[in-house]
């Protein structure tokens, strides 16, 4: 099964958890929905993925840059909360053959920082993602 994932990357926050790596004009964060994705086709993936300044086609994105990665997958995606310290997190961790997908998304998400010279916050656009992931699995699919 074969799914794209593409707009441009961006960190909202959502319910009591902060800058959760989403596609601009999505409902859920993109690693809960490759979360979702893995529970249901399997671990085993195949990912093809572009970052650019713009929307650019399949074809355009192929010209400047290819990245191309494959593996096992280790996603953690989730909310948690400690009832000692009444702190609530959500981990936001994908990692495929080695590489950290998720931290490279993050890094690549439209966000805000501070300018020290001129005491101004500075948004900084996101990346245009692109990302086409082969879900197969050594193991069995969710049973629908």
């Amino acid at each position: 099964m074969k799914k794209i994932y593409k707009g441009f990357l961006q960190l909202e926050d959502h319910g009591d958890a902060d800058d959760l790596i989403y596609i601009k004009g999505d409902d859920y964060p993109i690693l809960e929905q490759i979360q979702d994705d893995i529970e249901e086709y399997g671990n085993l993936l195949s990912v093809r993925y572009f970052l650019s300044d713009k929307n650019e086609d399949i074809n355009k994105l192929t010209e400047n840059l290819i990245k191309s990665i494959s593996g096992s997958a280790d996603i953690d995606y989730g909310s948690h909360y400690s009832e000692y310290t009444g702190y609530l997190w959500t981990d936001q961790d994908l990692k495929i053959g080695g590489h950290d997908l998720a931290d490279e998304l993050y890094n690549n998400a439209q966000h805000d920082k501070w300018n020290f010279k001129t005491h101004e916050k500075i948004t900084v656009p996101g990346k245009w993602l692109y990302a086409e992931i082969e879900y197969n699995s050594p193991t069995q699919p969710k049973e629908k």
